[in-house]
């Protein structure tokens, strides 16, 4: 074998050799890096995350359906609807609420359409607006009540066309 030649096997079985080391070193911090995460995830305290357990009173929730809604929106000149379906949650120890939900179905379900037909397509298309429905509902539906009170709403669907 000429120099040149042994020259150029050395310097590949050296360059070889860095890059598996680099390929170690990248591997041992990539790792590390991620036992440090995973450890500081675990330890980490819960943020709220809207399960069915209330933090205030962990209670459980109880969920009733209040169905679903298509109303016009409040737009003047175009003709855009609102279709919702609604979940109302609340403690699930007030039976006495329950039953109350469910004989006032009816005046539950116009106090949502009334609330829903005012409501401009400018007012629900914000990052907000949403959230703003839901505690405007919340408010409206517990004056109808007198035996217990939601303490939310639920979108299982909400479609503006």
């Amino acid at each position: 074998m000429s120099e040149a030649v042994k020259g150029k096997v050395k310097s590949s079985g050296n360059m070889l050799k860095i890059i598996i080391i680099f390929m170690l070193i990248l591997l041992l911090i990539g790792g590390a890096g991620f036992g440090g995460y995973y450890i500081a995830s675990k330890s980490a305290p819960k943020a709220n995350t809207g399960n069915s357990v209330s933090e205030k009173d962990n209670t459980e929730e109880a969920f009733y359906e209040a169905g679903e809604f298509v109303v016009n929106l409040a737009d003047e000149g175009s003709k855009r609807y609102l279709k919702v379906k609604l979940v109302l949650g609340y403690n699930s120890k007030n039976k006495k609420l329950t039953d109350e939900l469910e004989k006032k179905n009816t005046v539950i379900a116009d106090s949502i359409i009334s609330t829903l037909r005012i409501k401009k397509t400018a007012d629900l298309s914000t990052a907000t607006g949403p959230e703003e429905l839901k505690q405007e509902l919340i408010a409206r539906i517990n004056a109808t009540l007198s035996l217990g009170k939601i303490s939310n709403v639920y979108y299982n669907d909400f479609f503006i066309q």
